[in-house]
């Protein structure tokens, strides 16, 4: 089992429209889950201020995932429940994020950098510049409440 399953109607409807049939949403899904983990792991000797350990999930000795709720076994996450439409906080957050990563990144494999504007049924869409075929803006959103990771800021 994983946090996303293109198979469960529940989440197969969190995908665009015109993603929910493609051939590589399975492998997206599994891929996006992979590299939201690589994107939240770090390492454990850092020990930086201002982080609660207790809410990090130790990989193995050296490494941890900073996500509040995360386990690797999504069963023993934050917010999980047998029935999928019934998951809350982390485990619903995680699979928000595979799911706009997933819709993204399909939309973006199939388009056209060199398009300037596309029509998509009543929708039309306009680009300026390359288009980001791995992170689009906000893909984080969901999670941003469960990041332990110390924000850093600088007063200069």
């Amino acid at each position: 089992m994983a946090y996303f399953d293109i198979a469960e109607a529940f989440d197969k409807a969190l995908l665009a429209d015109d993603v929910q049939e493609n051939s590589r949403a399975a492998v997206e899904a599994a891929r996006a889950e992979q590299e939201i983990v690589d994107r939240y792991t770090d390492l454990l000797s850092r020990r930086p201020l201002g982080v609660d350990y207790d809410n990090v999930f130790a990989l193995d000795d050296d490494r941890g995932v900073f996500l509040r709720g995360y386990n690797s076994d999504e069963t023993l996450a934050t917010g999980y429940d047998a029935t999928r439409a019934d998951w809350t906080g982390f485990a619903a957050a995680m699979r928000l994020a595979i799911a706009d990563l997933v819709s993204h990144r399909i939309k973006a494999f199939d388009a056209d950098p060199g398009v300037t504007s596309e029509t998509r049924g009543a929708r039309s869409i306009t680009r300026k510049g390359p288009v980001n075929k791995k992170w689009p803006v906000g893909w984080s959103d969901p999670l941003r409440h469960y990041d332990v990771r110390q924000t850093v800021f600088a007063i200069g």
